[in-house]
């Protein structure tokens, strides 16, 4: 019987590329927020990859100015560029990957790193085994945090008759979230956030920082009551309206220490989802060090966002990068009014998907 090609979508193609260029160059450039000014190169000692058959784990060293190596990946890259199916096979880098002895499948499906490494430490004189985050922006933006079941964010309704829960949900007009939520108000309701759904999820955001699942469930209302998805935008409306009621009497520059204030919560969140949290699961100590986010731009180069020597370089580009995405509201059953058989009392779901820009 013939032998089928393995498909892959980009982003899992990516991280193959991602290791094959790493090997190649035998370093990584060290990149400021902006991905276009680079701060210092950290070299690549060995990279950890499974064998063919993924069996066992073997170690790789760089590969520098391999022709064959180069010849590949701009094979690779081109294939990669020019797809415009949803997954696809690249036979000869399958070839490739079985005469190298190097596994094609993505790893664990519960674990944060794509690709571990051990560089060459100059600060510290030592060597550590690092695990590293891929993004791609070969085709639509990476997502931060994926919609699911477990990223529901429960809002109880006070003050509402019941007898326009069938005139709210019947509201489907293009904007039916932003309408729904106005003709709640314009009835009279008030709207009181209350957290994550997933018990899970609530028990990983109370180990991040007690004031997250609040803050996250009325950021998340926000970008539907204001319009805006952009995470800077979010933070401006959070300082604004200070839902935390942090109380800020005597402070001189309120503005900038409510921003810091809010802000570094928010970051707290995104590097956790980065790299270590899953919402399905029960955070736990990773026995690899995460040593920050690889990116792949559009032309096959690779950034490293430093999480450990240059950890604001990586905050500033969360900020600057990241933004709310708008899942479907029908699968997720958005802002559907209803009303509890225990309590009777009345609230909705809304979902929460992070996107980079």
């Amino acid at each position: 019987m013939e032998k089928k090609e393995k498909k892959y979508n980009i982003g899992e193609w990516s991280e193959i590329y991602v290791f094959l260029k790493s090997l190649l160059d035998g370093k990584f450039s060290v990149m400021k927020a902006d991905l276009k000014n680079k701060i210092t190169e950290y070299e690549i000692i060995k990279i950890f990859k499974k064998d063919y058959n993924n069996t066992k784990e073997l170690e790789f060293k760089p590969m520098l100015k391999d022709q064959k190596l180069l010849n590949i990946l701009n094979l690779f890259l081109n294939k990669l560029t020019s797809s415009n199916q949803t997954t696809f096979e690249i036979k000869e880098i399958e070839e490739y990957a079985k005469k190298c002895n190097f596994s094609l499948n993505k790893g664990s499906s519960n674990q944060k790193n794509d690709l571990d490494a051990i560089i060459k430490d100059c600060s510290q004189k030592i060597s550590s085994r690092l695990g590293y985050s891929i993004k791609s922006e070969l085709s639509s933006k990476a997502t931060l945090l994926n919609a699911s079941s477990h990223t529901d964010f429960i809002y109880k309704v006070e003050n509402f008759n019941l007898k326009y829960i069938n005139l709210i949900n019947s509201i489907i007009t293009k904007k039916k979230l932003k309408d729904r939520y106005n003709e709640i108000i314009k009835k009279g309701g008030k709207i009181i956030p209350i957290g994550a759904s997933s018990n899970i999820f609530s028990l990983n955001l109370k180990c991040i920082d007690g004031d997250l699942e609040s803050l996250l469930a009325t950021m998340l209302l926000y970008s539907y009551i204001y319009d805006t998805k952009d995470i800077k935008k979010l933070i401006d409306l959070l300082v604004k309206n200070n839902p935390l009621g942090i109380d800020i009497f005597g402070i001189s520059n309120s503005f900038d220490y409510l921003k810091s204030f809010y802000s570094d919560k928010l970051l707290k969140f995104f590097n956790a989802i980065a790299f270590e949290m899953f919402p399905s699961s029960l955070m736990t100590k990773s026995t690899v060090l995460s040593g920050g986010m690889l990116i792949m731009n559009k032309e096959g180069e690779i950034s490293l966002l430093d999480k450990i020597y240059f950890f604001d370089e990586l905050n500033n580009y969360f900020l600057n990068n990241l933004k709310l995405d708008s899942p479907s509201s029908t699968r997720y059953h958005m802002l559907e009014l209803k009303q509890c058989s225990i309590t009777n009392e009345i609230y909705f779901t809304l979902n929460l998907q992070i996107r980079f820009k």
